[in-house]
């Protein structure tokens, strides 16, 4: 992506995985002969559990817990990272969630937030912004079942592991996204079954609920 003039910002819970990958950045344009720097387009952030745990991997069902632990990990994004230029884009075009708290992550990623002064709104494009969740086979992921049926999606599994894509679409109405989930349909169809992932498999059940245009290919 950041050859594409895209810049991206990694937050992560772990300084020891963080510094080992920040060693790691400069060998890839290296290798990959990238006279841009793909480097030089990437910050990363660290961002430390709440409870001083360090690198501590360990998880928790309960939202409290986690929010109290990883909150400041979760909302970095909307707090430091949301600038009056990402705002006038509308929002961040891709975000990929694949850390800690990915509920709460999510949430921010997709979430209009509460009425509390200088909050600002959902963080990726309503526009046709993109989130990924990897993992998304975890039940304990309350989020994707709120997002609204309008929105695009594609997830894929092999059986041990599953991963969403959603785009936000601007209104139930919009032709663009209508005419891309018929095609989207069209082509998951004709997938075999175990290949095609929970998340679309429930996503499109509501859409069809909603009567969202295109829903049914």
């Amino acid at each position: 992506m950041v050859r594409k003039g895209i810049t991206l910002h990694s937050i992560e819970h772990c300084d020891e995985w963080l510094k080992d990958i920040v060693k790691v950045m400069p060998l890839i344009d290296i290798i990959e002969s990238d006279k841009e720097g793909t480097a030089k387009k990437w910050t990363p952030h660290h961002v430390a559990r709440g409870d001083g745990q360090g690198c501590n991997q360990n998880l928790s069902a309960d939202w409290a817990t986690m929010d109290n632990i990883f909150g400041d990990y979760a909302r970095y994004a909307r707090q430091k990272l949301y600038s009056k230029a990402i705002e006038q884009r509308g929002g961040f075009d891709f975000v990929s969630v694949d850390g800690r708290f990915r509920d709460g992550c999510l949430a921010e990623a997709t979430s209009l937030p509460p009425m509390v002064p200088n909050y600002q709104p959902m963080l990726i494009n309503p526009q046709y912004g993109m989130v990924l969740l990897d993992n998304a086979e975890r039940t304990e992921y309350r989020k994707p079942k709120e997002l609204p049926s309008h929105w695009l999606v594609v997830s894929f599994q092999n059986g041990v592991t599953e991963t969403a894509l959603w785009m936000a679409c601007p209104n139930k109405e919009d032709t663009a996204c209508t005419e891309a989930r018929k095609r989207i349909v069209s082509i998951m169809a004709k997938l075999p079954s175990n290949l095609v992932g929970s998340r679309y498999k429930a996503h499109m059940k509501q859409a069809l609920v909603d009567k969202v245009p295109g829903a049914l290919g």
